[in-house]
């Protein structure tokens, strides 16, 4: 080591730069060097190659001022003005290139205000960790002023800097913290762990958007499992409720059915706990978040699925109000949470129901929906009316939400999917569009109002042809539909 404690630059071998994602890198390092600036790669490029794994994308640090790369670079565009970043396309591929800058926080603002014209130095101080804060030049010499090549060798996860501070300018490294050591199999150094502890209440600053996206980043590399028992440990947003839904939730798996796992099988914090009137249900909060509306559909039908599982099938309607999402958007999860109780870092002075919101676990002593058992016929049924009515992604996210519930992997729900798809294919018409019916003159000559019962006939209609062998012709399916109405509909030919 040097006398300040820092280890020296280290070689790496030079040949990486003969890759094809590596060479047009260089190529943007030498033109920028031959224009008189410094220019290095930066962040996660460095960190993987020095864990050995996989490098997709490179980003570059540089003196370079973004006007005077727009003007070099023929193929670049601005895509973070204010942050100093352009896109250089060079040989077929995108790179990153961030003017050197600091950056001051008024404490107020998770968003900083940057001051361009620093050295490389200053540029790797400001970053959140150090195995974030090493630097590749054209030597393929490793500068590493903060000692986060030791840092990855020990398998560590430490700050740059004070961790307070770093977490008090940008609390969304909270959760990257939490992320990356995750990803990496990190241990989190013990001052950054007590920094990132007593920092907690600082996420309610942060936009839900950016807290979503850093749990989507999480989750495509790394077990739920273990990214949730971090949150756990930390008690840090979300608080483990149901080990068996995220233990068998896998990267595979869409954003509709992470975020239904995360509703199922995670809570609030007490920090984070709305005080509420009665018990939300299970996974009620995650409607709140601002998530796409396909996802929030399939949170809403995982909720109502394991409300069925413990016996509450709701028929009163209670939960239909309470699944209903915020109209107003909110802009930080503080915001969130004001409109129907107050954010309590220390979970002081909450009272009892609100205790029995946020603290209670499943009293279903682990009960869960019933296996999809095709030998039955009943849950395969509804299944395949499904997949008829709204497609096979429908089908399937019905299957693996009750995978989800019953502890089933991933592996489980193809194989069932699999052969979902085999009964499908025999069915004699298992789209409305193969069934010889006409809706339209059949109400029209029997007077029939509009209404929900009609969506109860139509489905009666394909159960009849596809399950119970009645022919599929307009002559049989009118007597069947004249039938159905007489026993189940309103009296015809009024």
């Amino acid at each position: 080591m040097t006398a300040g404690g820092r280890l020296p630059p280290l070689a790496i071998d030079a040949t990486l730069w003969q890759t094809p994602l590596w060479s047009g890198a260089r190529r943007v390092l030498q033109a920028m060097a031959a224009a008189g600036h410094d220019a290095v790669v930066v962040g996660g490029a460095v960190r993987d190659l020095l864990l050995g794994r996989e490098v997709t994308e490179i980003d570059i640090a540089t003196s370079m001022t973004p006007e005077e790369m727009l003007r070099r670079f023929p193929r670049a565009h601005p895509t973070g003005r204010r942050f100093g970043t352009v896109t250089i396309i060079e040989g077929g591929r995108s790179y990153e290139a961030t003017t050197f800058r600091r950056e001051v926080y008024d404490g107020s603002d998770r968003r900083p205000q940057v001051i361009f014209g620093a050295s490389l130095a200053e540029d790797l101080a400001r970053r959140d960790f150090t195995i974030n804060a090493m630097a590749l030049d054209l030597g393929a010499r490793l500068i590493d002023p903060f000692g986060g090549a030791a840092d990855l060798a020990r398998r560590t996860l430490r700050a740059v800097g004070e961790p307070r501070d770093r977490f008090h300018e940008d609390p969304l490294r909270l959760i990257r913290a939490l992320r990356l050591a995750a990803r990496y199999d990190l241990d989190i150094e013990e001052e950054t762990w007590r920094a990132l502890v007593d920092s907690r209440a600082s996420l309610s600053r942060v936009a839900p958007e950016r807290i979503i996206a850093e749990v989507d980043k999480m989750l495509k590399h790394t077990p739920a499992l273990r990214v949730f028992r971090l949150f756990d440990r930390a008690d840090l947003w979300l608080k483990i409720r149901d080990v068996g839904v995220l233990a068998v939730l896998a990267p595979e798996d869409p954003p509709e059915i992470v975020w239904s796992a995360i509703a199922l099988g995670t809570e609030p914090t007490r920090g984070f706990c709305p005080k509420a009137p009665v018990p939300d249900p299970p996974g009620r909060f995650v409607l709140d978040l601002p998530l796409p509306r396909p996802v929030r559909r399939t949170v809403e039908q995982a909720i109502r699925l394991a409300a069925r599982a413990v016996g509450d099938e709701d028929r009163d309607g209670r939960n239909a109000e309470l699944l209903r999402p915020s109209k107003r958007r909110p802009r930080s999860l503080e915001a969130l949470f004001a409109a129907v109780g107050r954010f309590d870092a220390a979970g002081d002075g909450i009272d009892g129901r609100s205790e029995i919101a946020c603290g209670g676990r499943n009293q279903a002593g682990g009960r869960h929906l019933e296996d999809v058992r095709f030998d039955d016929g009943r849950d395969a049924e509804e299944l395949l009316y499904a997949w008829g009515m709204r497609g096979a992604r429908d089908a399937y996210r019905t299957l693996r939400l009750e995978a989800l519930f019953s502890g089933r992997p991933r592996s489980a729900t193809l194989r069932l999917f699999r052969a979902l798809a085999e009964d499908y294919a025999r069915l004699p018409a298992p789209n409305t569009r193969r069934i010889a019916f006409d809706f339209e003159a059949w109400k029209s000559a029997r007077d029939v109002p509009d209404g929900p019962h009609l969506r109860r006939l139509a489905e009666a209609i394909w159960r009849a042809v596809n399950l119970d062998g009645v022919p599929n012709t307009p002559e049989a399916l009118t007597a069947f539909a004249d039938r159905w109405w007489a026993a189940y509909g309103e009296p015809v030919g009024r």
